[in-house]
């Protein structure tokens, strides 16, 4: 990691972005009731369908929901 000269912002990576490239933003995913940040990823053209995926992380067939 490189450090930052003084005064510059900070590199932020597009999943920790408002709206992220995260599983809760991308289309397929769906939260599960009792845990605020897993669900599982329902995305057929995703390598991880079926999975159980933390929505804090990148989603690996990031395509993001209408609306956001």
């Amino acid at each position: 990691m490189t450090a930052n000269p003084a005064g510059a912002k900070p590199y932020i990576p597009s999943w920790l972005r408002w709206p992220p490239n995260c599983c809760e933003s991308c289309v397929g995913w769906q939260r599960h009731e009792a845990e605020k940040w897993v669900g599982v990823c329902n995305s057929s053209d995703s390598i991880e369908p079926g999975m159980t995926t933390d929505s804090r992380f990148r989603c690996s067939a990031f395509k993001r929901k209408d609306g956001i």
